[in-house]
């Protein structure tokens, strides 16, 4: 006889993140969206457009047309309504069209063609602009019904000035770089500081990041339920701190030295996963 001894499932710590890969993404900045042309863009290789409505408030839809399959990459925002390349469809937004009896193709579709043209509705998720920034609730299901969304992430939690940084006071410059690997391992590389030494020495313009000092540091750790920040310090006290970084999920990463009051350099790096891998 085989005897089994059925073990409790263990408890999952308290203090791991939450919200996983899905929640709030920066996407772009305010000035890449303007009342003319869609701004397309993909998310885990969902393929999505992002434009404004009539009164200026930004929306993310699917890039599908729903009347016949077609991309909106090539259409245009017109009364701020979004304008389907291929026949011409108009979307208000809320997502249904305001020209169907424009673009009737019966003979195509099927014999009961009013039934069809009931389900022409765009796909859309929730987006919003703060502080200069487009950012969409991703979780991979959009809706025609923006308020059938439960958002399960706090926005705020994405947010430098929910943790004492005042960036009202600070000048900045952005960069947009397409890396051609896997999403998670660029997470990764910008949260592990230790390879700056041996692969970035020769470009940092400090004199204690190169291959010949590399060194080990004391790590403090935080853990919450929105955030993981790491404080690294010399082991030589009086060196005091090197540098800090706060992972605020699923794609914001927050590098800088110090108090937030006090930081006189923050680099903040946005993470948008364009295809699954």
């Amino acid at each position: 006889m085989i005897k089994k001894t059925l073990s409790a499932k263990p408890k999952k710590p308290d203090n791991q993140l939450k919200n996983g890969l899905l929640g709030w993404y920066a996407i772009c900045s305010s000035k890449d969206i303007n009342n003319k042309k869609p701004y397309n863009f993909t998310i885990y290789n969902e393929p999505l457009v992002i434009y404004k409505d009539k009164e200026s408030n930004l929306r993310c839809v699917k890039d599908l047309c729903p009347h016949r399959g077609a991309s909106f990459i090539g259409g245009e925002v017109i009364d701020g309504e979004l304008v389907c390349p291929y026949h011409g469809a108009r979307y208000s937004s809320t997502g249904e069209c305001t020209n169907l009896s424009r673009i009737t193709c019966n003979h195509i579709v099927d014999s009961n063609y009013d039934n069809y043209a009931s389900k022409i509705h765009l796909y859309q998720y929730i987006c919003k602009e703060i502080g200069g920034y487009v950012y969409i609730y991703y979780n991979g299901k959009a809706k025609t019904n923006l308020s059938d969304f439960v958002v399960a992430d706090n926005i705020n939690n994405r947010l430098l000035n929910s943790y004492g940084f005042d960036i009202s006071s600070y000048k900045y410059e952005e960069v947009v770089v397409d890396f051609k690997c896997d999403w998670a391992r660029i997470i990764e590389n910008h949260l592990d500081i230790l390879h700056l030494f041996w692969v970035h020495g020769d470009t940092i313009p400090d004199n204690d990041v190169n291959r010949d000092v590399i060194t080990s540091f004391n790590q403090e750790i935080t853990r919450e339920e929105n955030q993981i920040e790491s404080k690294y310090k010399y082991k030589d006290k009086s060196k005091g701190e090197f540098i800090r970084i706060k992972f605020l999920p699923p794609g914001r990463i927050v590098i800088y030295k110090g108090e937030p009051e006090e930081a006189r350099y923050i680099q903040v790096l946005d993470h948008i996963p364009l295809a699954k891998k």
